[in-house]
């Protein structure tokens, strides 16, 4: 997906200015291009500021339709608040306005976690079946775009594989053979949305699908067996910092207002009360998304605080959502 904005913008900007296509058509006569090539970095920063651009405007498009569909799950004051937070995350925005993966990933993996939500949690009438196929096609095409992005997100892949099995058991006392249909028919719809998806956006599976599987694999193999070089971290240079680096890292990236707001969320839980006011469900795909993906990341000797990002708006949802919570049982008290 990075790529095809990429490509995108570069083609628009040659439009507008077609000066600059003398550039384009010495980079293209590149063949081979390293880090310490400055001339040839020195071109390519010519096209910079368009990819920039169009990756900074399909993430804030995604917010929009973030605030949509969190409206639809909890709310307007949710909704504000968790666009609110988002969008005053300097970690998250830095890494949204530059030609890179790790924003769009989460930008496509919020947005079909959110809509897998919205399915699972539609009514059983019939416009909420049709409603639910739709949201759990929108899911898995979103996936796909996320995986497209960064392929860390094929995590989402047993999430909601999960998420299907806890339906199952949510609804134990339907019939077995109407439970089990109905996830059967969510997970294949989720699964060909996906499919369909990457077959049609990533042409080299056009040509050669077994080699680029192959590739994918051998790549992903070799970031969790070595990192490339030394990072610094918490007073320490290394090569692998080990399984809590990821815990550590998101704990200093978060906001003080989202780190008040999970200790609401964790405090609610445990008050009778509140417990009963907070979307349960909401909860376990947050909770369960943030600690699959950090466990799968944690995996890899290659390690980057930026490779978290992905989780940043769960956790920012499940802040939001001790805040609310809070904000209505004070607005409860005082008509009392």
């Amino acid at each position: 997906i990075t790529m095809w904005l990429g490509a995108l913008s570069t083609s628009i900007q040659l439009l507008i200015n077609p000066a600059d296509r003398e550039v384009y058509q010495w980079i293209t006569q590149l063949a081979w291009l390293t880090p310490d090539n400055m001339t040839a970095l020195q071109q390519l920063s010519f096209f910079l500021t368009a990819g920039r651009v169009a990756v900074a405007v399909v993430n804030s498009l995604g917010l929009v339709i973030i605030f949509w569909l969190a409206r639809h799950l909890f709310g307007d004051l949710f909704a504000i608040l968790a666009i609110g937070f988002l969008l005053l995350d300097s970690f998250l925005s830095g890494l949204s306005g530059i030609l890179h993966v790790d924003g769009l990933a989460t930008t496509f993996t919020t947005i079909s976690l959110l809509f897998l939500a919205l399915a699972l949690s539609a009514d059983t009438g019939q416009r909420g079946r049709r409603g639910s196929l739709l949201h759990t096609a929108l899911a898995g095409a979103t996936a796909a775009l996320a995986f497209l992005a960064k392929s860390p997100t094929l995590l989402l892949a047993p999430v909601t594989a999960i998420l299907f099995l806890t339906i199952l058991w949510r609804r134990r006392q339907q019939p077995i053979t109407l439970r089990l249909g109905e996830m059967v028919r969510l997970g294949v719809i989720w699964l060909v949305s996906f499919v369909a998806v990457c077959f049609l956006l990533f042409p080299a599976l056009w040509a050669s699908p077994m080699q680029v599987l192959q590739l994918t694999s051998s790549n992903a193999n070799r970031h969790i067996e070595e990192a490339l070089r030394p990072t610094f971290f918490m007073g320490e240079v290394a090569f692998d910092h080990g399984r809590l680096f990821y815990p550590i890292a998101l704990a200093w990236r978060i906001s003080p207002l989202v780190l008040v707001g999970l200790v609401l969320v964790v405090a609610q839980l445990f008050k009778t009360s509140w417990r009963e006011r907070l979307p349960k469900f909401l909860i376990i795909i947050f909770t369960l998304w943030i600690a699959i993906f950090l466990a799968g990341i944690s995996l890899a000797a290659k390690k980057f605080d930026r490779y978290l990002l992905p989780v940043l708006p769960m956790v920012t949802m499940l802040a939001t959502l001790g805040w609310v919570t809070w904000l209505r049982s004070g607005k409860r008290a005082s008509r009392l």
